[in-house]
């Protein structure tokens, strides 16, 4: 990824936890650390056997043209590019074109529908992207995991669910009848709009529900 704040910064901090070597491909020359609040992160992909790549040479500032230019270097170095964020125009749809020039596999996150951040993916999807909504989704596409590993993910998911609040639990019972809008979940759960958010949004990052198109959630298989 990039080195830069958010999602790349927390993609390498990932890696680095997981034990797993990341590379940072940045917009500047290698001697300089942009953005400054990341030195300990670049100094950690280091320390953790990581790598740092830049096409420019030591000294050369980190001029904003830079940036979707060297992106073309994250594709290539990539097996998958994964989009989870971003406008229509932007630097990340750049990423994808230089990703599908290269014969890259494309998954985009949908996101919320009609929110700014969810145009790019949403466009990737109709464009044939393909989906996804966990990393086991992508891990199980390219071949990363066996039958023995996905019995483990369930067997998780089901030790997670048994440590569910009653509230959690009442939105995991009312989607064990199959799939269902957002409203619907408000009718058969009786919550508030943002308590049942609040509640999705952590069954989704216990990789217990799946949220789909247009607000619509299912149990994870």
């Amino acid at each position: 990824s990039g080195l830069a704040d958010g999602i790349d910064s927390a993609a390498h901090r990932g890696c680095l936890k997981g034990g797993t070597p990341t590379v940072a491909v940045m917009g500047c020359g290698l001697d300089r650390v942009y953005p400054v609040a990341n030195r300990g992160l670049y100094e950690d992909i280091l320390e953790g056997d990581g790598l740092l790549v830049s096409e420019y040479a030591p000294g050369e500032k980190p001029f904003g043209w830079h940036f979707p230019v060297r992106n073309r270097i994250i594709s290539g170095l990539s097996d998958a590019v994964l989009m989870m964020e971003c406008r229509v125009r932007s630097g990340s749809m750049t990423t994808v074109r230089h990703a599908l020039d290269q014969g890259r596999d494309v998954y985009a996150y949908p996101g919320e529908s009609g929110t700014p951040w969810s145009e790019g993916a949403h466009q990737l999807l109709r464009d044939g992207a393909a989906y996804f909504t966990s990393a086991t989704d992508i891990l199980e596409d390219l071949g990363c995991l066996d039958k023995k590993d996905i019995s483990v993910q369930n067997n998780v998911c089901s030790k997670q669910e048994s440590l569910l609040t009653p509230s959690q639990q009442k939105t995991v019972d009312a989607l064990k009848n199959g799939m269902q809008s957002f409203d619907q979940l408000l009718a058969s759960t009786g919550a508030e709009a943002a308590e049942l958010s609040v509640r999705l949004t952590y069954l989704q990052l216990k990789g217990i529900v799946t949220a789909y198109p247009g607000k619509q959630y299912e149990l994870t298989v």
